[in-house]
């Protein structure tokens, strides 16, 4: 390894061969030597970093232990407190007192490097339980606008410090809320931007303004996740600050970046469930001037970030890329609007007005999946292969029909909503737990003139077709009956098929023989006579 006692070249030499060490390896991630070697190197390059005074020398130094880092081998045994203590300096980390200010550059690759040692090695993360990282990170992000000058890319990557080491040593999320009042620092720091747009004719946020605000709202996540009930009046706040985050424009012409602004917005949110104060706030008049759009009214309140919220959903439905997963895209928004939803009214009113309006006779005319429609979109969802994206449409589409089958069916068809039907079991009908108002339903005149002629199960009006049997002699019938017959019973003894009824509870419950679904039915037969 060529970077062996370079702590004892000259400053220009050892330059040159860190330069050439940079260059050669720009895209390597391992490196094969012995621990004793992997020690050494880490060693002198540390050693020219505390010799010098020499910006440039420093930041070779420090490319080079960038490089090095990405290779996980050896780092716990290699590490050392003394070289975590260097990089907490360079990088402005706790060195308000030092008697020199580093250079832009050296700072960020300080970071740089330091992040990728946080998030490899448990030894770097133990050390910054007891060297008081978190304080110091916390005051030097404290003091970011308060310095009057700002480094955006320094910005990121001191978020993206404290992102990981609450990601990675979760007990210090405590420690940071409560202690060092995380939280509030955090609003601080998204309210330093928002208010940093003011003087601007027409406020709006700039590419590395979106990336700063995406890594904040990152760390607001990790100290979100566990909440408890004396922390509703923080997410409240937290709330009202991403209501301002998701009204004001971006400048900027990557649309993924504000994409990924709003994604970690409702990430956030998903924290809030059952939180309704919380929720309210994101449906507060914004403050900034001149917001992305006028504010949008709904029965008195602002939806904006509702919109937001749907807008996101329909482009990540239509955008699926391949290799992408959509259930990392679309869950975790269909979860928060599950969750607002449940809990305000005019919320689910609204989304019900945009997602399932009344139907006509135009739209009964073809299944409830096909079509560019929100809800064709979402309703074609309820069969996805992944479960866990079925569901959560399904739990939506469920709310916002007050958790009533029959408007369910409505909507959907009998057939898309089996699956939702059998997990609560409601098979044969009824509500779900929920409480909701007892409104009418807002049908049109044509749905109602041709509701009679909707096929419930695939949830349009069928048209007319030929019976495959027209045409056909008794004795041709009769053959095709059996074929099917054996057919049926072929797969139900290779396990391929397996015969249901509607058991006490609401759910499928398997048969052995047919005879039990005679007998079912005879049972459903008499009680409805009964009742009559």
């Amino acid at each position: 390894m060529e970077l062996v006692g370079i702590d004892k070249k000259s400053d220009k030499e050892a330059e040159n061969l860190l330069k050439q060490f940079s260059l050669k390896n720009v895209q390597a991630t391992k490196f094969e030597m012995k621990l004793e070697d992997r020690r050494r190197v880490w060693k002198d390059v540390f050693s020219v970093l505390d010799r010098s005074d020499l910006d440039l020398l420093q930041v070779e130094a420090l490319n080079c232990a960038r490089i090095l880092s990405r290779d996980k081998s050896g780092l716990n045994e290699t590490i050392s407190e003394e070289m975590i203590n260097t990089l907490m300096k360079l990088s402005g980390i706790g060195a308000q007192n030092a008697s020199k200010e580093s250079a832009d550059k050296v700072v960020l690759e300080s970071l740089k490097v330091f992040s990728n040692l946080l998030h490899q090695s448990c030894v770097v993360q133990s050390y910054c339980t007891k060297n008081g990282f978190l304080s110091k990170i916390l005051t030097k992000v404290t003091n970011h606008s308060k310095s009057g000058k700002q480094n955006n890319q320094s910005q990121v990557f001191d978020f993206r410090l404290l992102f990981l080491f609450t990601a990675l040593c979760p007990e210090q999320r405590e420690v940071a809320k409560y202690n060092h009042e995380g939280l509030k620092v955090l609003r601080e720091a998204l309210d330093d931007i928002l208010s940093g747009k003011s003087d601007m004719e027409e406020p709006s946020l700039a590419e590395e303004d979106c990336l700063v605000i995406c890594e904040i709202l990152k760390v607001v996540f990790n100290l979100t996740v566990e909440t408890k009930t004396d922390e509703t009046k923080d997410l409240i706040l937290v709330a009202a600050t991403l209501n301002r985050v998701l009204r004001i424009n971006t400048n900027t012409k990557d649309f993924d970046l504000k994409l990924k602004v709003v994604n970690n917005c409702i990430n956030v949110i998903t924290n809030m469930e059952g939180k309704v104060d919380a929720f309210k706030a994101l449906l507060e008049p914004s403050d900034i001037l001149l917001p992305a759009e006028p504010d949008v009214m709904y029965e008195g309140a602002v939806i904006n970030t509702i919109q937001s919220f749907l807008d996101f959903l329909t482009h990540k439905i239509d955008n699926t890329l391949p290799g992408s997963t959509l259930k990392e895209d679309i869950t975790p928004c269909l979860s928060v609007l599950w969750n607002i939803s449940r809990s305000l009214r005019l919320v689910r009113k609204f989304l019900k007005s945009v997602i399932l309006p009344p139907l006509t006779a135009t739209d009964i005319k073809e299944k409830p999946e096909e079509g560019n429609s929100l809800k064709a979109k979402l309703v074609s969802l309820l069969t996805n292969t992944n479960g866990d994206i079925s569901t959560m449409v399904a739990e939506l589409l469920f709310v916002l029909c007050k958790e009533n089958v029959g408007k369910l069916i409505k909507h959907t068809g009998y057939g898309n909503a089996a699956g939702l039907l059998a997990r609560r079991g409601l098979m044969a009908g009824g509500k779900g737990a929920g409480d909701f108002s007892e409104d009418e339903e807002s049908d049109t005149e044509e749905y109602l003139r041709e509701r009679h002629k909707i096929n419930p199960v695939i949830g349009c009006v069928e048209e007319p077709v030929v019976s495959p049997l027209e045409g056909m002699s008794e004795e041709q019938k009769e053959y095709e009956a059996m074929q099917l017959v054996n057919l049926m019973d072929k797969m139900q003894r290779t396990g391929l098929i397996s015969p249901c009824r509607v058991g006490e509870d609401g759910r499928p419950e398997a048969v052995e023989h047919v005879m039990q679904l005679i007998e079912g039915q005879k049972e459903k037969e008499k009680e409805q006579e009964d009742s009559d």
